[in-house]
């Protein structure tokens, strides 16, 4: 650990003292990991999580824990625990995508079952065009679940609810995590006569 001066020291007491916001906590932690101190960062992470009150808080945080960006805490099991957390306060269309998207995207899981569970509940509460939209999305992304059928049948859905506007976000979105040309030909046919 690098020496750090007594009024280094003083500064980051004092923000630490005026600290109340996890993204606080979590930007001292920052700082003082870099200069070495893995001890007093760890507490710092311990406070951001004591102020976690909500689903966005715990998910947030666990987001903070799952990075592997080097200058940032990682602790996959630490991360675990607050998304278990934060699925215990779960409850609308948007944490469970929003869950599911950090947890496919930290790679912390061994298997896809938890995050296809939670866009399963997601998908059984979506009323929207763009919702729709979002899980074809990330059933179909081959770094997420890589689902093309199931991906396909949301696709659908979402050109239901479409307006003639949003016709286009399907096309290109489409395009991009379909693969299968025959489809995206039928899909651009009904898209064109609607």
């Amino acid at each position: 650990m690098t020496q750090l001066s007594k009024s280094y020291m003083d500064d980051f007491k004092n923000r630490e003292k005026d600290a109340e916001y996890i993204n606080d906590y979590t930007d001292l932690a920052e700082e003082i990991l870099l200069k070495g101190d893995n001890e007093s960062a760890t507490r710092l992470i311990k406070k951001a999580e004591e102020v976690c009150e909500t689903f966005d808080d715990y998910r947030d945080l666990a987001d903070y824990l799952a990075s592997e960006e080097e200058d940032e805490y990682n602790d996959k099991e630490w991360a675990l625990l607050l998304f278990k957390k934060a699925n215990k306060l779960a409850s609308s269309f948007e944490h469970y995508y929003d869950l599911s998207n950090s947890l496919l995207s930290s790679e912390i899981l061994e298997n896809k079952d938890w995050p296809t569970d939670l866009i399963k509940k997601a998908e059984e509460i979506c009323e929207t065009f763009d919702e729709h939209l979002q899980l074809a999305e990330i059933i179909s992304d081959k770094w997420y679940l890589n689902d093309k059928e199931w991906g396909k049948k949301i696709y659908y859905k979402s050109l239901d609810l479409a307006s003639k506007e949003e016709t286009e976000e399907i096309a290109d979105s489409i395009d991009e995590y379909i693969d299968d040309e025959n489809w995206i030909n039928e899909m651009k046919n009904k898209i064109k006569s609607k």
